[in-house]
C-alpha cells in the first residue's frame, strides 16, 4: 500500500510538472478529488457534478 501511494505521489508531481508547461495548474482540491475517486470513494459522476457545480 505504502508504495502505491508514493507511487501515485510520483506521478501526481510528473503529471502536475507537465500542466505547468502548459500553463494549466492543478490544485491540491483536484489531487484529492483523484485519490477518492481512485480509492473508490466518490464515482465519476460525482467529479463530474463538482465540476458542473464549480461552473455554475
Amino acid at each position: 500500500m505504502l508504495y502505491e501511494i508514493d507511487q501515485f505521489n510520483l506521478d501526481i508531481a510528473n503529471i502536475k510538472k507537465d500542466l505547468e508547461i502548459e500553463d494549466i495548474v492543478v490544485t491540491e482540491e483536484q489531487v484529492a478529488t483523484l485519490k477518492q475517486y481512485i480509492n473508490q470513494e466518490i464515482s465519476f459522476q460525482d467529479i463530474v457534478s463538482r465540476i458542473q457545480n464549480s461552473l455554475a
